[in-house]
C-alpha cells in the first residue's frame, strides 16, 4: 500500500515504514502531547525583488531542504504557512524521544537552509483533529504549543532556535543560554532559550544501569534481555549505549509483527555483511537449510513444505549461520514485545561471537534486567507504545482504559473484534484491565465526547443484563446524572433490605454526589440508614419511622415477643442486636441458656462497638453456664481486645 507521502509500503504492514502514518486507517479526533517545530524564513518578502519566479524557485528550494530535514529525522511536517514549515513530533504518530528530536531536527533545518531562517519549539498537549467537519479531507492540530512555537520563531534571530522552559526540561541534556522573559504576542511573557546543541542525558539510576550493560557485553557471546512498562526509559538507555558499541552494531527498529520479519532480518544482513552471501558462505548449509535461509530474507518465495518443517528449517539454518559468525557482532532489536515464535526461540540460545540486546515489555529470555517505570508526563511517555499497535486493538485498549474492568464482549460489541492476546504480549494489560497509567493516558487522550458515547454503549449493555452496579458507573461517567443517582439509590435501598446498611450508605453517598438535586429527597433515608448502624439520629421523616417491623419492636411489652421480630430487624443491625440481647437474657434469667445462646445468633457484625461488647460477655456467661469453659475465656479474650 501507497503511503500519502509516497513510500510504497508492503501489504501486511499497518503504518508507513518511512513517515510512520497509519495506512488505510482515518485517524480520529483525539488529545495528543506534541513537540512542535515552526521553521520560519527570514525577510523573504524581500526575494521578490528579483522577480516572481526567481523568488519561488528560492522559497521552493528553501522550504522542500526544510521539509526533507524534518523527515528524514522522524518529524511529520504538516503545514506549510507561507514562508514557514510547521512539523510536528508526537502527531499523526509517536516514536519516543519527541522533545530531543524536535530540538535537534530544528537546528539541523536552520542550519541546512539555503536563505536565513529561524525556528522555535513549543511542547504539551493539543488536539489533532478535523476542522469544517472533516471537509478538508485530514486533521490538523490545534492547541497552545502551535501557537508558542510561532511566536517563538518570530523572536529568534536569523540563525537561531528558541525554545520554552518546559521542552527544555522534557530534553535532558540539551544545551542552551537562558534568554529571560520575552513578550509573546497574545500570550504574555515566557521565558525563552537559545539552543545551542542537543545531546542525551541520563539521570544518576540511568547511568548506573548504562554502566552494567557496558560491563555485560564486554566480550562475545553475551546476551540480555532489557525489560520493562512503557514509558519505562528502555529505548533511551538503548541509545545512549549504542552511541559508543563496544563491538560493531546493528541496531533493527520497529520489531513488532507489523513489520515484516524478512525485511528486518534483511536489513539486519545488509547492515552488518552488505550482502547475504557474506554471511552464509562460511555457515556451508545444505541445500535445504539455504533455501529456508534465503526464504526467511525474502529472497526466495516460499518453499512447498509444512508449516512446522519450514519453521523447522528456518531455526537451524540460522542457528548454523550465527554459530559460524566470522567476528563478533552486537545486535540490538528494539520494541521487540510481540516477537515472532521461531525468532523468539533463536533468542534463548547462546553464539560465540554474537552478542544479544532485547527491548521488551515482559520477560523473553534469561538474563534480563529490569527497569521500571513510566516516567511523566505520561501522555509523552505512553504515545509510542499505542501508536505502534494495529488500529482495532489501539482502539480497544483505548476504550477498556476508559471504561475500566467491562467484560471483552462488550469491547467487541463497541468496537468489533480485537486481540486480547496481542495486547497481553505486548505488555499492555494487568489482569483483566490495562495496566493504570495506560487507563490513565486513554482518558487523557480519548475526548469526552467519545468517553461519554462509550459510557451510553457500556450502560446499554450492563442494563440488558440487569447488572445495577456498573449500569449506574457507566451512566454517571456518560453525563445521565439522574439516570445514575437513580440507579445508586435502587442499589443502597436493595442493600439495606438485604441487612447492609453499611454497603447503603456510601451508595446514597454516591447518588448525592451524580446528581446533587436529589439531595433533599435522599439526606432522610442515608440518615436512616446511619441511624441502623448507630452512627445517627432516626430522620423525622425518613423510612424507619414508615416500617411496621419497627412499630412493632417499639410496642413490644416483653422480651419474648421479640423472637418474631428477629427476621424483620436484618435491615436494622442496631435494632436487631438489641433485641437479640434482651432476648437472650430473658431466655437465661427464664434458666434457657442453650435457648439463649441460639437467640444471640447470628449476631450482626454492623452492630455499634458497645452492644458487641456486651454481646461478647453475654456469650461468655452463657458458656460458662453450660460448662464450656475454654469457648467462654476465648470470648472474654475477644471482649477485651474489642
Amino acid at each position: 500500500m501507497r503511503c500519502a507521502c509516497g513510500q510504497k509500503n508492503p501489504p501486511e504492514a499497518w503504518f508507513c515504514m518511512a513517515c510512520g502514518q497509519p495506512l488505510g486507517v482515518l485517524l480520529p479526533e483525539e488529545r495528543r502531547f506534541v513537540c512542535v517545530v515552526f521553521f520560519d524564513l527570514v525577510r523573504s518578502s524581500e526575494r521578490f525583488r528579483k522577480g516572481l519566479r526567481t523568488a519561488y524557485h528560492d522559497l521552493q528550494e528553501a522550504l522542500e531542504e526544510a521539509a526533507r530535514t524534518a523527515r528524514a529525522h522522524g518529524g511529520f511536517v504538516h503545514r506549510f504557512l507561507g514562508d514557514g514549515v510547521l512539523v510536528l513530533f508526537g502527531a499523526p504518530r509517536a516514536r519516543g524521544r519527541e522533545p530531543w528530536r524536535a530540538l535537534e531536527t530544528a537546528l539541523r533545518m536552520v542550519r541546512a537552509s539555503p536563505l536565513p531562517a529561524r525556528a522555535g519549539v513549543a511542547s504539551g498537549e493539543a488536539l489533532w483533529a478535523p476542522l469544517g467537519s472533516g471537509q478538508a479531507g485530514e486533521p490538523t492540530v490545534l492547541g497552545p504549543p502551535v501557537v508558542l512555537a510561532e511566536r517563538l520563531s518570530k523572536l529568534a534571530e536569523p540563525g537561531e532556535v528558541l525554545t520554552e522552559g518546559p521542552t527544555l526540561a522534557l530534553a535532558s541534556g540539551t544545551e542552551a543560554e537562558p534568554l529571560g522573559p520575552r513578550e509573546a504576542r497574545g500570550l504574555g511573557p515566557v521565558e525563552v532559550h537559545r539552543v545551542l546543541g542537543v545531546r542525551l542525558s541520563l539521570d544518576p539510576e540511568e547511568e548506573a544501569l548504562l554502566d552494567r550493560l557496558r560491563r555485560v557485553f564486554q566480550k562475545p557471546p553475551a546476551r540480555l534481555n532489557l525489560v520493562g512498562p512503557p514509558g519505562s526509559g528502555k529505548s533511551l538507555l538503548l541509545d545512549r549505549f549504542v552511541e559508543h558499541p563496544p563491538f560493531p552494531a546493528v541496531v533493527l527498529e520497529r520489531m513488532g509483527p507489523e513489520t515484516p520479519l524478512r525485511a528486518t532480518l534483511l536489513e539486519a544482513v545488509e547492515k552488518a555483511f552488505g550482502a547475504p552471501e557474506a554471511l552464509l558462505a562460511p555457515a556451508a548449509l545444505p541445500e535445504k537449510l539455504e533455501v529456508a535461509w534465503r526464504y526467511s530474507l525474502g529472497l526466495l518465495p516460499r518453499p512447498g513444505w509444512s508449516r512446522e518443517a519450514l519453521e523447522g528449517a528456518i531455526l537451524e539454518a540460522w542457528r548454523r549461520v550465527l554459530l559460524r559468525l566470522p567476528r563478533p557482532l552486537l545486535l540490538v532489536l528494539k520494541d521487540l514485545h510481540n516477537p515472532d515464535p521461531t525468532l523468539e526461540r533463536l533468542l534463548r540460545e547462546d553464539f560465540p561471537h554474537l552478542l544479544l540486546l532485547v527491548e521488551s515489555r515482559r520477560p523473553l529470555f534469561a538474563p534480563y534486567l529490569a527497569l521500571r517505570g513510566p516516567k511523566p508526563p505520561l501522555l509523552l511517555t505512553l504515545q509510542p507504545a499505542l501508536d505502534a499497535l494495529p488500529p482495532r486493538e489501539r482502539q480497544a485498549l483505548l476504550a477498556w482504559g476508559v471504561l475500566g474492568e467491562v467484560p471483552e464482549e462488550l469491547l467487541q460489541g463497541i468496537l468489533g473484534p480485537f486481540s486480547r492476546q496481542r495486547l497481553w504480549r505486548e505488555g499492555l494489560l494487568l489482569g483483566h484491565a490495562p495496566l493504570p497509567e495506560v487507563a490513565q493516558v486513554a482518558r487523557a487522550l480519548v475526548p469526552e465526547e467519545r468517553q461519554r458515547a462509550w459510557h451510553r454503549e457500556a450502560a446499554r449493555f450492563f442494563r440488558a443484563r440487569r447488572d445495577l452496579l456498573p449500569l449506574a458507573r457507566h451512566l454517571e461517567e456518560a453525563g445521565e446524572a439522574r439516570k445514575a443517582a437513580l440507579t445508586f439509590r435502587l442499589l443502597a435501598q436493595k442493600a439495606w433490605r438485604e441487612g447492609h446498611p453499611e454497603e447503603a450508605v456510601p451508595l446514597y453517598q454516591r447518588a448525592m454526589r451524580a446528581d446533587p438535586s436529589l439531595e433533599e429527597a435522599l439526606r432522610p433515608e442515608l440518615q436512616d440508614a446511619l441511624a441502623s448502624l448507630g452512627l445517627a439520629p432516626e430522620a423525622e421523616r425518613g423510612p424507619r419511622r414508615e416500617d411496621p417491623i419497627l412499630q412493632a419492636l417499639g410496642k413490644a411489652e416483653h422480651p419474648f415477643d421479640l423472637l418474631p421480630l428477629l427476621p424483620g430487624l436484618k435491615p436494622y443491625p442496631r435494632e436487631e442486636a438489641q433485641a437479640r440481647i434482651q432476648l437472650a437474657g430473658a431466655l437465661w434469667r427464664a434458666f434457657q441458656p442453650r435457648r439463649a445462646l441460639e437467640a444471640l445468633d447470628p449476631f450482626p457484625p454492623q452492630a455499634p462497638p458497645d452492644l458487641k461488647l456486651l454481646e461478647r460477655s453475654l456469650r461468655a456467661g452463657l458458656l460458662m453456664d453450660l460448662g464450656r469453659h475454654e469457648e467462654a475465656e476465648a470470648c472474654l479474650g475477644e471482649a477485651g481486645e474489642g
